[in-house]
């Protein structure tokens, strides 16, 4: 009768697919008729927490500084709202975190928050900004920290480089203001005043890429396609993986392809 049918409704997986946001430890509004220096886009730890950290803080201020500072290539001019509060249209928009990238956000918050290094590995479908989302992080903790060391391994030299271009396009179109000196501008790295690093390598060079200085971050991608090339990809990685400094709370390991 209906109450059986109740009970066996009862027994029914969770259909709340979002139910894992009730997890997450941070809130973002946006409003996109601030004018700088007003933000347009805010994060806040959550009404819930009464005595935010430290680390979760700064989570909040690394996201603002991306997504406030940072502008991004689009394929195709787009009409946008500059952070002037004026309407344009063209291909360098500012850096708003599209679905996946918010995720991605409050992932690493809850790992900061408990002093845990960030380690990921993301199957990722294309053009979902994975990338682009993990080079705006490395980007901004080299400005907002000295002595951050970054590196980038592709699959090959032409993937390095294409992907090192979005940590470019961030230098050259960010306010003076903000801007940090840099020490060292080479084709392959950037090195700044306050000695942060971010540099880019292929995967091909083999384990000669773990041989140089402690490392901070690392971002594998295209990981999938590190055997192409007819090499020792694992062994590889992991000499990589050696360089960096793995118990410091701020260590980031992303392998997405």
């Amino acid at each position: 009768g209906s109450s059986a049918t109740s009970r066996r409704a009862k027994r029914q997986p969770s259909r709340n697919y979002d139910a894992p946001k009730t997890a997450w430890l941070l809130d973002r509004t946006v409003d996109l008729t601030a004018c700088y220096p007003e933000r347009q886009v805010r994060w806040a730890p959550k009404k819930r927490i009464k005595n935010p950290s430290q680390r979760l803080l700064k989570a909040c201020r690394l996201f603002e500084f991306i997504e406030n500072e940072l502008s991004i290539s689009t394929k195709e001019p787009v009409d946008y709202i500059d952070r002037y509060g004026k309407k344009r249209h063209g291909q360098l928009v500012p850096f708003h975190f599209n679905a996946v990238q918010l995720i991605l956000s409050q992932d690493l918050a809850l790992s900061w928050n408990k002093s845990l290094p960030f380690r990921r590995l993301i199957p990722k479908g294309r053009q979902l900004g994975v990338s682009t989302w993990t080079q705006g992080v490395g980007y901004g903790m080299c400005l907002g920290q000295s002595d951050y060391k970054v590196a980038l391994i592709a699959h090959d030299d032409a993937g390095a480089s294409e992907i090192f271009g979005t940590s470019r396009t961030f230098e050259k179109s960010l306010h003076p203001d903000l801007a940090l000196d840099l020490d060292s501008r080479q084709e392959s790295k950037m090195v700044w005043v306050n000695r942060s690093t971010m540099w880019i390598g292929s995967i091909k060079t083999g384990d000669g890429l773990g041989k140089g200085p402690r490392l901070s971050m690392i971002h594998f991608s295209e990981a999938a396609n590190f055997e192409d090339k007819g090499i020792d990809a694992a062994a590889t990685a992991v000499s990589i993986q050696n360089a960096l400094a793995g118990d410091h709370p701020d260590a980031i390991i992303v392998y997405e392809s």
